[in-house]
C-alpha cells in the first residue's frame, strides 16, 4: 500500500510563505506529479531511468521525443505491457520542454498556454459529450471552451490513453475519427496507447485513420509479460 507523503498529506501541494506573501507549490510527491503534469498518479513518479519496461522501447521512445519525427507514436501491447508508464515518461518530457519555452518567452507569457494534454480515452469522450446536452447540470462547466476543437487542433501535444478501451458506439468512433484527422491534417504531435492489435484497432477507428497511423506514425511494441505484481 502506498504511504502518505508526511509533507503535502496526498495533497499535491503545500503552501510556503515568502516576501510577497503566501505561495503554492507542488509535491515532489506523485500525488505532486500527477496534479502538476495532470497524469494518473500511479505512474507520476516513473522516469525513463526507472521505466522497468524493455529498454530498446524505451530509448526508441525517448529518441522520438527529442528529435520531433513523425509527429504521432503509437504504443501497443498486452494488458500491464508499461504502454501508459512509457506514455507518462514521453508526455513529461514534453510538457517540460512546452513550460523551458514558456520561460524563454518572458514574464509578459506567462498566461500563454502550454498546449500539453493528458486524456484518458474514455473522459475525452465524456468531456466532449456533455457540451453536446443543452439540458445537463454541467453543460456550463467548460464556459465556453470547447473540448473537442481543443483535441482536434489546439492541444500541440494530446496523448489518448487505453484506445479501445471505451464502449465503441458509432459517435465515439466517429469522433475519434474525427479527431485524428484533424490532427494529421494540422500535423499535431499525438502520443496513443492501446491494447488492440492492429486489425482490431483498424476496425475501431477506420481504414483511413489506420493509413494516416501508418504513414506519420512512430509505431512501438511493448512485448513481454504484464509488468504489473500482484498488490499493486
Amino acid at each position: 500500500m502506498e504511504k502518505s507523503c508526511e509533507k503535502c498529506k496526498d495533497r499535491g501541494y503545500y503552501s510556503v510563505i515568502q516576501d510577497s506573501g503566501m505561495a503554492v507549490g507542488y509535491c515532489r510527491c506523485a500525488a505532486g506529479r500527477a496534479m502538476e503534469y495532470e497524469i494518473p498518479k500511479r505512474f507520476a513518479l516513473w522516469t525513463w531511468d526507472s521505466f522497468p519496461g524493455d529498454p530498446i522501447a524505451r530509448d526508441t521512445v525517448r529518441s522520438w521525443c527529442q528529435n520531433g519525427c513523425p509527429p504521432w507514436l503509437l504504443l501497443m501491447g498486452s494488458v500491464g505491457a508499461g504502454k501508459t508508464g512509457l506514455a507518462v515518461c514521453a508526455h513529461k518530457e514534453l510538457q517540460d520542454a512546452a513550460w523551458k519555452e514558456a520561460r524563454a518567452c518572458g514574464p509578459d507569457d506567462s498566461g500563454m498556454d502550454f498546449g500539453v494534454e493528458w486524456k484518458d480515452a474514455t473522459q475525452m469522450l465524456q468531456d466532449i459529450k456533455r457540451t453536446f446536452d443543452a439540458n445537463s447540470d454541467e453543460s456550463d462547466e467548460f464556459g465556453g471552451y470547447d473540448p473537442l476543437t481543443w483535441f482536434k487542433r489546439r492541444a500541440k501535444v494530446l496523448t489518448i490513453d487505453d484506445r479501445g478501451a471505451e464502449r465503441p458506439t458509432e459517435w465515439a468512433q466517429e469522433t475519434i475519427r474525427e479527431i485524428l484527422r484533424s490532427r494529421y491534417d494540422h500535423v499535431l504531435r499525438t502520443i496513443i496507447t492501446t491494447n488492440l492489435s492492429g486489425s482490431e484497432l483498424e476496425g475501431w477507428i477506420g481504414t483511413r485513420a489506420m493509413d494516416r497511423l501508418k504513414h506519420d506514425t512512430l509505431i512501438v511494441n511493448l512485448p513481454g509479460q504484464s509488468l504489473r505484481k500482484p498488490g499493486i
